[in-house]
């Protein structure tokens, strides 16, 4: 399904979506010369290939873009972590007596950094000045509300790391490295997706403006 996904649905999908950016440029500008009256901001005129030029790549390059590449990266370590399981307690041999005792090993110090980063997060939303909420003292709007997700991202790769370093499924920062690489390649066909998708959807909102 994944295979088809990025070999068949999101190109197709990039493809509607480039055509419909090219619809959305025409129409804007027989919208401005039909319907002045409106206000309509074509995107073929100095104003619109100013906002595309200027503009445009900061509203694409938002949180959704590095949420994504962040998604990429903890893909990657947890699959170079855990992508072999958690070994059974059957013990049928000396190498595999020496990869159990390192996964347990593995699972105590990634429960130790879980307990403290979850003491740290709670010290800075509960703990003196309310660090993460907003200044009324509530999640909405709050520095927590807005960083959420990559938060919780970075708290699944440092145990997916932890994990893979202690146990040895992770060997040296290289093999770190590469495992964030590839987790990554693996989010190019969404990145190049969201980026035609926030295309399209900025050009309808600066038309309309």
């Amino acid at each position: 399904m994944h295979t088809y996904l990025i070999k068949n649905i999101i190109p197709i999908t990039v493809v509607i979506l480039f055509l419909l950016e090219v619809i959305i440029i025409v129409a804007s500008w027989i919208v401005s010369v039909l319907w002045q009256e409106y206000g309509f901001n074509p995107l073929i005129s100095y104003r619109g290939i100013r906002w595309m030029v200027g503009e445009l790549p900061e509203i694409v390059a938002s949180h959704w873009l590095l949420t994504i590449i962040l998604f990429g990266m903890t893909l990657g370590v947890s699959s170079a972590a855990f992508r072999k399981g958690i070994s059974s307690s059957l013990p049928p041999s000396t190498s595999s007596k020496t990869s159990k005792y390192a996964e347990r090993i593995a699972i105590h110090a990634t429960i130790v950094v879980a307990v403290i980063f979850l003491s740290l997060l709670t010290y800075w939303i509960a703990g003196p000045g309310t660090l993460l909420l907003s200044a009324t003292g509530t999640f909405l709007g709050s520095s927590l509300s807005k960083g959420i997700i990559p938060l919780s991202l970075f708290f699944c790769s440092l145990l997916s790391v932890t994990f893979g370093l202690f146990s040895g499924r992770i060997p040296n920062l290289s093999a770190l490295f590469s495992s964030m690489v590839g987790g990554v390649e693996k989010t190019v066909p969404f990145l190049i997706l969201y980026i035609f998708i926030a295309l399209c959807i900025s050009s309808v909102r600066f038309v309309i403006s």
